[in-house]
């Protein structure tokens, strides 16, 4: 059985003081959580321990560029940094922009022939740690240390450079005294 309108219960209706309070906090919290984001978003948070901060610095710093062969992970954060003054020769677009054979030239370079699971097509060139290095001819190369084998190629090749350059001076014999060249 219904109760007529005039007979139901009504709550009575909050005190204004403590609608007040409530608004007030509200009102409080709200601002706390937009200046905490307005602190968070005004600059670029890049965690350092993962992308090469300071490399992409210094070169920022000193006006480097020209192409770029960086770490695949690294690649868009030099386009973020550079944009179109240091093209990068591979990156994150992996099976929309480059073809395979380019692929397979720079997990050449990155990991060498070590046996890792990835799909090398039956149509590129045979193995060579030191192609993609040519492909393009990069200004510049920013390779994370534990790629060993990357680090080693480019610090072959540029050993080489080096030897032919100074063996172009007359009596030079620079080529031994740079890491012992053959």
């Amino acid at each position: 059985m219904r109760l007529p309108k005039r007979e139901r219960a009504v709550r009575p209706a909050a005190p204004a003081a403590a609608v007040r309070r409530v608004r007030r906090l509200t009102r409080a919290v709200t601002l706390l959580i937009l200046a905490g984001m307005a602190f968070h978003s005004r600059a670029l948070w890049v965690r350092k321990n993962v992308y090469p901060v300071e490399a992409i610095d210094y070169m920022g710093r000193r006006h480097l560029t020209g192409k770029l062969l960086a770490h695949f992970d690294w690649a868009q954060y030099a386009i973020a940094a550079f944009g179109d003054d240091a093209p990068v020769g591979f990156d994150g677009r992996l099976r929309t922009c480059y073809p395979q054979d380019v692929a397979d030239a720079y997990f050449d370079f990155l990991v060498g022939d070590r046996l890792i699971p990835r799909w090398r097509s039956a149509a590129s060139p045979p193995f060579d740690a030191a192609r993609m290095l040519r492909l393009g001819d990069p200004d510049l190369v920013v390779v994370a240390r534990h790629f060993t084998h990357s680090v080693e190629v480019k610090f072959n090749r540029f050993t080489h450079a080096l030897a032919e350059f100074f063996d172009g001076f007359p009596g030079s014999d620079t080529a031994r005294k740079i890491g012992q060249v053959s």
